[in-house]
């Protein structure tokens, strides 16, 4: 349950600490007290939207906590959402600063806003005046109507299967548009394809068919010149004669190392011009002037570089590389159908899935409105309204939701014998409030929440009604804390405590305070909401029948 709440620097508190008691507890207090601040002081606390209107004094940063003490039973789903130390008591705090940053906090380990909202579900629950507003749209209707039929967990379920299958059909939208897009496109890659294909490309062949190129095309020369050198070297009086003459001379004064060292060095010579004459015999044979080799080569040149130029590409192997990507594309083309086939039988399996469980959750529904029907005439019966009717239209929808297949319509009428018609069309804003409060008294019952918060919900709501009001938060608080800000002494006569909510002026500054009232404070305190303060003698003899009334 909610055991403190500490304010410092928000609206016009400057700082308050409240600690609360467990049962039924009555706030009231002055219109422009600080009642309602409070309670936008805890929604902050939990996550809620922060605004200019946060500081009392813009210069010092604000600050709420928020602590609760957590039963065995609460401790295990707590364990499920976060880690902490110790689950028996849970700590969320909120400073923002006056830049308007705010950092949150779970038992002073740094937290996230995400974190915080997700815990605080666990905790806590807030109803305010104007709820019963959302009660007139469908989707809200379903939602609390599924709350009470407690079925979370195959909702939740039935939700991550939606969510899995609205993924696989935006897959599929993306592929089948990317798919048309290739197969657009299909026709002029293989035109591509094969004629790289054709021109039989390979990594550098391009610079080898260039060299040849020019070798060809200077064959003559080549030729001519390689004639002309061997002549020098082996011709009569050439190089290599005259080497020869050169070795006989040395041959047989070879009388010390010097000129030994020399001989070799010329023999070494004279070896190496036989090679590069063999080489040049090597050449001279090799080349030939062949036109038709010269168009060839020139051929597939001009094939390279028109296939670089019309490409953008300035290296062979970038053409290749080219042709391996197109190959890859008119791949994935071949097998786009194959995809889109597969995907196409993995939503429609889903499909069936989710069909079975939209009926599963539709069973269980119509499983539960016979009775939600009973229980909620019974609470509109005690709340003023003996005729009330009250039903439910359960009807299948063609599209699944995140949760069924199902769309919802509450009926109402408050005048005996007129036929149930739309909430929305047939109910008052003071009939909607105790409709609404019916509804979430149910809920209550369900949601196993250590705290409720109705923040003047029974507003426009009076005598015998506001008392009956009472006894269902009453009841409500039996198994939960339950706090309810109201301007209504029927209503807070059934609280187990009365928080009276004041301002206190000192020097300059006008501050917000609270007191717990004891019996006696409890009573003049009904009186004056009875009538003015001081309060009349009828209201004094009212507010102790009010006290002195027993719970129906």
């Amino acid at each position: 349950m909610l055991q403190k709440l500490y304010i410092k620097n928000y609206a016009i508190i400057e700082l308050l600490e409240i600690e609360f008691p467990n049962g039924m507890i009555a706030v009231t207090g002055e219109t422009g007290a600080g009642k309602s601040i409070i309670i936008g002081a805890i929604q902050l606390a939990i996550g809620g939207k922060a605004d200019s209107k946060t500081f009392k004094n813009a210069a010092e940063k604000c600050i709420l906590e928020i602590c609760f003490s957590i039963d065995q039973t609460k401790q295990k789903k707590i364990k499920q959402l976060i880690e902490l130390d110790d689950y028996s008591e849970i700590i969320l705090r909120r400073e923002i600063s006056t830049a308007g940053k705010s950092r949150f906090f779970i038992n002073d380990n740094l937290s996230t806003n995400t974190e915080i909202q997700e815990l605080a579900k666990n905790l806590i629950s807030i109803h305010q005046q104007f709820d019963h507003l959302d009660i007139l749209e469908s989707n809200y209707q379903l939602e609390v109507f599924d709350g009470y039929c407690n079925h979370q967990n195959l909702i939740d379920a039935f939700g991550v299967k939606y969510s899995d299958y609205k993924k696989k059909i935006s897959n599929l939208k993306k592929l089948e548009e990317s798919n048309a897009k290739l197969f657009q496109e299909k026709e002029y890659l293989e035109f591509q394809f094969n004629e790289l294909d054709k021109a039989n490309l390979k990594i550098g062949e391009l610079t080898e068919l260039e060299n040849t190129l020019k070798i060809a095309q200077s064959a003559e020369e080549i030729k001519s010149k390689t004639q002309a050198s061997m002549q020098i070297l082996q011709g009569d009086q050439g190089i290599q004669d005259s080497l020869h003459a050169i070795l006989q001379n040395l041959k047989n004064i070879r009388i010390n190392k010097q000129i030994e060292e020399l001989y070799e060095r010329v023999d070494i010579i004279r070896t190496d011009l036989i090679d590069i004459n063999s080489l040049l015999e090597q050449i001279h044979e090799d080349v030939e002037f062949d036109n038709k080799k010269i168009e060839a080569l020139q051929s597939k040149i001009d094939i390279y570089n028109r296939l670089l130029k019309k490409h953008h590409l300035k290296e062979d192997s970038e053409l290749i590389s080219l042709k391996s990507n197109i190959e890859e594309k008119l791949l994935h083309i071949q097998n786009a159908d194959g995809d889109t086939v597969n995907l196409q039988n993995e939503i429609k399996e889903i499909e069936i899935e989710l069909e079975q469980k939209s009926l599963d959750i539709r069973k269980l529904r119509i499983k539960h409105i016979p009775q939600f029907k009973k229980q909620i005439e019974s609470l509109l019966n005690s709340l003023g309204m003996p005729n009330a009717i009250f039903d439910i239209n359960l009807n299948p929808i063609e599209q699944f939701r995140n949760n069924g297949k199902d769309e919802i319509q509450f009926l109402f009428t408050a005048n005996k014998g007129s036929q149930a018609k739309p909430l929305q069309n047939h109910a008052s804003g003071g009939e909607l409030s105790r409709v609404n409060l019916a509804i979430k008294s149910l809920l209550a019952e369900k949601s196993n929440l250590p705290t409720l918060i109705f923040d003047e919900i029974d507003t426009g709501v009076s005598g015998h009604t506001a008392l009956q009001m009472g006894n269902i938060l009453k009841q409500c608080s039996k198994n939960q804390q339950l706090i309810t800000i109201t301007h209504s002494p029927q209503v807070a006569s059934r609280a187990d405590h009365h928080m009276f909510v004041y301002k206190k002026t000192e020097a300059k500054n006008t501050l917000t305070q609270v007191k717990f009232l004891d019996l006696e404070e409890k009573y003049m305190e009904l009186a004056k909401m009875l009538s003015s303060d001081p309060p009349t003698d009828a209201a004094l003899q009212n507010a102790k029948e009010l006290l002195s009334l027993k719970i129906n």
